[in-house]
């Protein structure tokens, strides 16, 4: 009577070895803290990156978990970043798992109103950071414009009429796919007071769901936005849907209401 050979049994027993081997590795890695607050500040941004971990509700949930518990000014800055940048209507039940770890650090009572929530996180991160939040409350003022698109707002800023217009026309074109992503990038130039060389006037009739068009032409008579900040609140107003059931018969009485409900840059005051 023979016995089986060994070799396959060996092999097997070298394969086991070897990947609880690799798990122990990667285990170990993981637990340092310099991994583990790469992986966090990678996913708490919306774009950019070569992993998509805004795909990953999961892990930004344990990102602003990580970084909440670090206290440390960058980690504070990249979950409020997240957190003023985040649609909370889209999905409340993640925006709320988003916002529990800072709202518990906070001391804010309890889950409630999203605006309520954030205004605390905001003033409580404003403190500890020595900084403000702005007059609706909001922090996005703090963070400079993502430098792929800042040559873009520039000359939307500018006095050729035709180059700013096209500017506007196909600003984020393929880059900035979510509201997100455009509070994420050009948040903070929701407020630039610098004037428009171009017209953004309204093509729907009143009563009608708000639609508009640029025209490279002065921006004399009846136009939607006179300073970069309004035109890319314009843009912004359609990332949130909102195009397809509101009149917003004054765009801009709407967004003074709907920047002060999600504590956005308040718009410049042209029109005030």
């Amino acid at each position: 009577m023979s016995w089986p050979s060994a070799a396959p049994r060996v092999r097997l027993l070298l394969v086991l070895v070897m990947g609880v081997g690799m798990v122990s590795a990667a285990w170990w890695v993981w637990r340092h803290p310099a991994v583990r607050g790469k992986v966090a500040f990678a996913a708490v941004a919306p774009f950019g990156g070569v992993i998509p971990f805004e795909t990953m509700p999961g892990l930004r949930v344990w990102a602003t978990r990580e970084l909440t518990t670090r206290q440390t000014p960058s980690s504070l800055l990249a979950v409020i970043r997240l957190l003023n940048t985040v649609d909370p209507h889209e999905d409340p039940v993640f925006a709320a798992k988003l916002i529990e770890p800072l709202r518990l650090a906070s001391g804010h009572p309890g889950p409630g109103e999203w605006a309520a929530q954030l205004s605390a996180a905001n003033r409580w991160v404003a403190e500890r950071l020595g900084r403000r939040v702005d007059a609706n409350g909001g922090v996005l003022g703090w963070f400079a414009v993502t430098p792929d698109f800042q040559g873009a707002i520039d000359t939307m800023a500018g006095g050729d009429a035709r180059a700013a217009w096209a500017a506007w026309s196909g600003f984020g074109a393929g880059r900035l796919p979510t509201s997100e992503a455009f509070l994420f990038a050009v948040g903070s130039a929701l407020a630039d007071p610098r004037p428009i060389a171009f017209a953004i006037r309204r093509t729907s009739a009143p009563g009608e769901p708000l639609r508009v068009e640029g025209r490279p032409e002065a921006p004399h008579g009846d136009v939607q936005a006179r300073t970069v900040g309004e035109a890319l609140g314009l843009r912004l107003w359609h990332y949130q849907g909102i195009s397809s059931g509101a009149t917003a018969e004054d765009f801009n009485l709407w967004w003074a209401g709907f920047a002060r409900r999600r504590l956005l840059p308040p718009a410049p005051s042209a029109f005030r």
